[in-house]
């Protein structure tokens, strides 16, 4: 397993500029050349499923094999005309990251809500889990889980009764024997 930080996040550079999907996306592609993988399985989680159907949408042939989408942003979590039903809850609280750099997490903020990924998906010839708790007061799955997986051609999605936003954590003892079935289908 490899995993990375965002950039301006985590234990990786704290630059204060690129913070957007599309660049988010080319450092995956510019990382999984660097590494030289060849049909790997992407996983992310919230943004970072944003950031997987993203740079699907871009791979290289041969790069990517499967992608599972955990509690994941796309489509889209912006209200707008073409998503009425954007999250947009009131009484929200805001929380902030403890570790990276500030601009890059204001930033973050724009490129995960604002962001659409119907495209992303609609292209997607790989096979897509998608799995998504139903409490979820993050990433409501009306508005996530259960949108994109009607722009996906080859989804999948289970949903998790009573789980929230980060039940991979929590839950590890549900989650991840389906990542393991998944990725050994």
């Amino acid at each position: 397993m490899i995993a990375h930080d965002r950039r301006g996040h985590g234990w990786s550079d704290q630059t204060d500029t690129g913070n957007d999907m599309n660049r988010y996306a080319q450092d995956g592609v510019e990382f999984v050349a660097h590494l030289d993988l060849q049909n790997a399985v992407h996983i992310g989680h919230s943004t970072g499923g944003g950031e997987v159907a993203r740079y699907a949408a871009r791979a290289e042939n041969g790069r990517i094999a499967k992608a599972a989408l955990l509690g994941a942003v796309p489509p889209i979590m912006l209200q707008t005309v073409a998503n009425p039903d954007g999250f947009n809850r009131d009484g929200a609280d805001v929380k902030l990251g403890m570790m990276g750099g500030a601009q890059a997490h204001y930033d973050c903020i724009a490129a995960f809500s604002e962001t659409d990924f119907s495209y992303d998906l609609k292209v997607l010839t790989i096979p897509v889990l998608v799995l998504h708790g139903k409490d979820d007061q993050i990433v409501p799955i009306a508005n996530s889980a259960e949108l994109a997986i009607n722009l996906l051609s080859k989804g999948t999605l289970k949903t998790y009764p009573d789980l929230s936003h980060g039940f991979f954590a929590t839950h590890p003892d549900i989650v991840n024997p389906d990542l393991l079935a998944f990725v050994k289908s």
